[in-house]
């Protein structure tokens, strides 16, 4: 029976690195839609609306900053760097009201996204491990 203990173990790491990258997903979403409903609240002179929706991408990312373990390697003190520039670049699009910072978080956040999308699919459909996972997003960031 000690061999199944392993293989269920195994499928654990599985199952938990998969929802984990589905929340990480979920927070990406999350932000976008923010951002995208930020840019129009201040095309349509929302300045009130166009605050709140930047606030709360602003929260998602401290949320994404909270969950990395930068003792991981690279790839998580990478993304703290562009967490943290784009939590700044946020802060400058909300005092400047400028459509164009949230634009350059936005072209981030989607190639973030687009990145872990490709990672999660992959552990969830070939089992890869962690590591694995690890070693192709960190090309991204």
């Amino acid at each position: 029976m000690a061999p199944f203990a392993g293989l269920n173990e195994y499928k654990q790491v599985q199952i938990g690195t998969a929802e984990q990258g589905k929340l990480i997903l979920m927070l990406y979403d999350g932000a976008i839609s923010s951002l995208n409903r930020a840019a129009e609240a201040l095309r349509q002179g929302d300045h009130l609306m166009k605050g709140q929706l930047i606030l709360k991408a602003q929260d998602i990312l401290l949320e994404l900053l909270a969950g990395l373990d930068l003792g991981a390697g690279e790839l998580a003190v990478n993304l703290q760097s562009l967490y943290l520039f784009m939590y700044r670049h946020l802060n400058e699009a909300n005092l400047k009201k400028s459509e164009k910072h949230i634009q350059e978080v936005l072209n981030i956040l989607t190639s973030l996204r687009e990145a872990w999308g490709k990672a999660v699919d992959q552990v969830s459909r070939e089992g890869t491990t962690v590591a694995e996972a690890r070693a192709e997003m960190a090309v991204v960031a």
